[in-house]
């Protein structure tokens, strides 16, 4: 997150290092609210609750990253709102890459 801050002040100054936290922050928070939705339950105890909160946690995630873009643009006026775009999906990126450096078997097909 931080060489996406400074990568953004170097390209549009404080207005382009504060599109990019944005852009973070919106790729975090609604992370975050995942992560409390799909591990409130354990799977082994009760599989149907848990696959309910996972669908749950997803489905907020998805709204809000929809409501934090749609605040973010109603309450800042952005120079270069490309900028919160790509920070966003960098974060995503970064996250999808690093899962799969933890857990290296749902990348691979063989069976």
């Amino acid at each position: 997150m931080l060489v996406l801050l400074v990568a953004g002040f170097g390209i549009e100054g404080r207005e382009g290092a504060f599109a990019v936290a944005f852009g973070c922050g919106i790729a975090i928070l609604p992370n975050a609210y995942f992560t409390l939705q799909a591990f409130r339950y354990k799977a082994s105890e009760q599989p149907i609750k848990a696959l309910g909160a996972i669908y749950r946690g997803e489905t907020g995630k998805i709204v809000l990253v929809m409501v934090l873009c749609a605040l973010a643009f109603r309450f800042y006026e952005f120079h270069e709102p490309m900028l919160l775009f790509m920070a966003l999906i960098v974060m995503h990126v970064t996250q999808i890459l690093i899962s799969l450096k933890i857990f290296p078997m749902l990348g691979s097909s063989e069976k």
